[in-house]
């Protein structure tokens, strides 16, 4: 990320909690998507030898993503960020991906309503084909808020953080 990214001003913040009234560092969906691909967690990211999405709970034979075992190229990661061929094609896997004991990671429920959605877009989402996500959300927590000067500071310095 960008120092100066959202992600990071929520993160920035939050080290910062008792004038920021920020808890904790922000919640991404980018962090659990990258965590989704890595091929140590076997049973997030999961294809059907055709190449389409093997959800986790499925019993059928399935290969891990980017494991490097797949005669296709595109599912073969260099380094640790997916490049964009491969977030199109993984990305709706992701949010489709129902989070479970073998893959907590996994994108549906929290993360599925945090991308903008597009019908004009491959992925279904805003922006992602081309690299470029639209819109995000991210999710944080602010410290106990108990009295009305709390309330109205936090708010305060929330609006500073989208300035």
């Amino acid at each position: 990320c960008y120092p100066n990214s959202m992600l990071n001003q929520i993160q920035n913040a939050a080290q910062i909690a008792p004038s920021s009234y920020i808890a904790t560092s922000a919640a991404s969906w980018i962090d659990d998507y990258i965590s989704w691909i890595n091929p140590s967690l076997n049973r997030c990211c999961r294809m059907y030898s055709n190449e389409t999405f093997c959800p986790t709970a499925s019993t059928d034979n399935c290969e891990t993503c980017f494991d490097g075992n797949s005669p296709d190229p595109l599912f073969h990661l260099h380094g640790s960020r997916p490049t964009v061929e491969q977030i199109n094609k993984t990305i709706p896997w992701f949010m489709e991906a129902i989070p479970s004991k073998e893959c907590a990671k996994a994108g549906r429920g929290a993360y599925n309503t945090e991308l903008e959605r597009s019908s004009s877009d491959p992925t279904g989402y805003k922006g992602v084909s081309k690299g470029l996500v639209a819109a995000a959300r991210y999710r944080g927590y602010h410290t106990p808020l108990s009295t009305q000067n709390d309330f109205i500071t936090a708010l305060k310095e929330a609006n500073k953080l989208t300035e």
